[in-house]
């Protein structure tokens, strides 16, 4: 068999041809890597790539926190293990929505919602649409590991703080109102608490001792009719530090006042005093 003579014209065909092939190697290898990055994304954010990618979410941090603005509203961010409850009221009506939150690290945190001034710290997206790209951001200042968690509002630097009860203290113990001695099974009796309560100027509630009630505020007048129960009645575990509460409703709005001796707390929160 004769041998092959050099050709170097083919040659460097081949080497060009390998050349190509490499480069298409490589090229390749960079796609992949960047798509491995997004699948990565997808994967931990549960297909929404709109949204921040989560951290390890401490679970400890459940319950009300309350900020006041300057119209004198008052915002509370409520949270369980579902989503958060945004609620808005001036002490007597409540306005509440229910949206979709989020525990995120501090760096993703920054990532989406750039913000110098809370750098490294966590923070909690309450998103206002399903969009996801709209939200209220309260990063987390102070808590963790047990301790009671304080929060701000990105937007605003509004403060925002779980509500410590005074549950317990001396001025705030709720006295019972005198029972019957005389009916053997202990009936109650119905305190006196017909009148004027007031939160504020504009804020206040008049009972009447045929059992109704006018309720003025800053969204007019709102009759009502009242009732004065035991607490158990309402079955509902946030009124349980009042052993009674005046009960107010209409077709449309219900609530619930806690009876003491010196004044009535609305969800346990406000207090009306008696004019």
């Amino acid at each position: 068999m004769s041998k092959k003579e050099f050709d170097k014209n083919e040659f460097k065909k081949s080497q060009d041809k390998m050349a190509l092939i490499f480069l298409i190697l490589f090229i390749m290898g960079i796609i992949s890597a960047i798509c491995g990055l997004f699948v990565g994304d997808y994967a931990i954010l549960g297909g929404d790539c709109s949204g921040c990618v989560a951290t390890t979410d401490p679970a400890d941090y459940y319950g009300k926190y309350y900020t006041e603005m300057s119209n004198g509203v008052t915002v509370i961010f409520e949270f369980d293990e579902t989503e958060c409850t945004y609620i808005e009221t001036n002490g007597v009506k409540e306005n509440k929505k229910y949206y979709e939150y989020e525990y995120v690290s501090a760096a993703n945190a920054q990532r989406k919602f750039p913000n110098e001034t809370y750098e490294g710290c966590d923070a909690i997206v309450v998103y206002l649409d399903s969009s996801y790209n709209n939200g209220i951001v309260l990063w987390i200042i102070e808590g963790g590991e047990g301790e009671t968690y304080t929060f701000r509002i990105g937007a605003t630097d509004q403060t925002v703080k779980a509500y410590e009860t005074n549950e317990g203290n001396s001025d705030n113990t709720n006295q019972e109102p005198e029972e019957d001695g005389d009916n053997e099974e202990n009936t109650m009796q119905t305190p006196d608490y017909y009148g004027t309560y007031r939160y504020d100027s504009e804020n206040y509630i008049t009972f009447y001792e045929d059992g109704t009630a006018i309720l003025y505020d800053a969204y007019g007048i709102t009759y009502l009719t009242c009732e004065f129960v035991s607490a158990e009645t309402i079955m509902d575990e946030s009124y349980a530090s009042s052993d009674y509460v005046i009960a107010v409703y209409n077709d449309s709005d219900a609530m619930y006042f806690e009876y003491y001796t010196d004044y009535l707390a609305l969800s346990g929160y406000y207090r009306f005093y008696k004019d």
